[in-house]
């Protein structure tokens, strides 16, 4: 009778410890929000929007720490500008991760499911790039400038910064890279004696997203809520003597065709 209880009491213990054991997780990690490791890489590799990922290929290892550092920290009790800085700055990382994954490579597109199928660790959770930026940013923050913040690896997207997102000084980040999307004929071109403005596609996918903030049912009457709110957007970004010009014209809005093509240094 004895052995038998004490058979039973070792396996007991035996599968507490495999139990225990099976459920062990990753350490959680605090984060750095400075980013420090992060804007030494951007800094490297990074120049005028372009991405030198030929060099980054053979140095991923740095990258690699950084996809692993995303992984399991702890964003219980930060602010939300803590909060906003970490998903921009992971977005834009799990993406430079996915093209070094494939490169060489001419476009992002090249990648089967590469916003809606690969998930990634990202703070405890399995996430896609689509549910960052759906899910998360979109959602869970009143702040359409992301769309200035977070880079597709595409020509057509915003110029990825060479520095990373801080909590301490998003807010002019923010308006900085928003700033240079709007008024930079690249994307964006208003001309107001013959009555057209030609506009990023971004504005056209995403454009409700600037209606709560920017709609002004004063100002451009005939056009929609959604162009209505992105043209006064993107009139406020310049300076106020162009804003005066711009805003006494009426517009035909179309939208240009986005280049996929890959902001690699390496193709210019």
């Amino acid at each position: 009778m004895r052995h038998t209880i004490k058979v039973g009491l070792l396996c007991l213990l035996l599968l507490g410890c495999w139990s225990s054991g099976s459920q062990a997780q990753a350490p959680v990690k605090t984060i750095d929000h400075t980013y420090s490791a992060y804007g030494s890489l951007l800094n490297e590799y990074v120049a005028d929007g372009l991405v030198d990922y030929n060099r980054l290929l053979p140095n991923r290892s740095h990258l690699d720490i950084l996809i692993d550092d995303i992984a399991t920290v702890n964003l219980s009790s930060i602010s939300e500008n803590q909060r906003l800085a970490f998903y921009i700055n992971s977005y834009n990382l799990i993406t430079l991760r996915s093209i070094i994954d494939h490169y060489p490579l001419k476009s992002i597109k090249d990648i089967d499911g590469v916003w809606d199928k690969t998930k990634w660790d990202v703070a405890g959770k399995k996430l896609t790039l689509n549910q960052i930026e759906h899910e998360v940013l979109r959602k869970e923050f009143n702040e359409p400038r992301i769309h200035f913040a977070i880079v597709c690896a595409s020509i057509g997207c915003p110029p990825l910064s060479n520095k990373p997102y801080l909590p301490d000084t998003i807010d002019e980040q923010l308006t900085n890279a928003a700033r240079l999307f709007a008024t930079s004929p690249e994307y964006n071109r208003f001309d107001p004696e013959k009555g057209t403005a030609e506009l990023s596609s971004i504005f056209d996918w995403f454009g409700d997203d600037f209606i709560e903030q920017f709609y002004n049912k004063d100002s451009f009457p005939s056009l929609s809520q959604k162009k209505n709110a992105v043209v006064n957007f993107l009139i406020a970004q310049y300076p106020k003597a162009d804003q005066e010009k711009l805003s006494g014209a009426t517009y035909d809005i179309s939208y240009n065709d986005y280049d996929w093509s890959l902001n690699d240094k390496n193709s210019k």
